[in-house]
């Protein structure tokens, strides 16, 4: 799980980002400021994981994370 005080800036890089992307703040029962990803990534081989890490930091740079 990954955390960061500004949601809008978690939900802007998910739209940036082709990967599918879960939101903390769906599993959550009250709204709140902060949001984060689960990352998800059983049964991926290291190429994959590798290539994903790339595409998300790729999408947070654009969006100035």
């Amino acid at each position: 799980m990954i955390r960061h005080p500004s949601g809008e800036r978690v939900r802007a890089v998910t739209r940036a980002c082709d990967l599918d992307l879960a939101l903390l703040s769906r599993y959550r029962l009250m709204p709140a400021k902060d949001d984060g990803l689960f990352l998800r990534f059983g049964g991926l081989d290291d190429a994959s994981l590798r290539a994903g890490i790339k595409t998300l930091l790729a999408a947070a740079r654009r969006v100035g994370v």
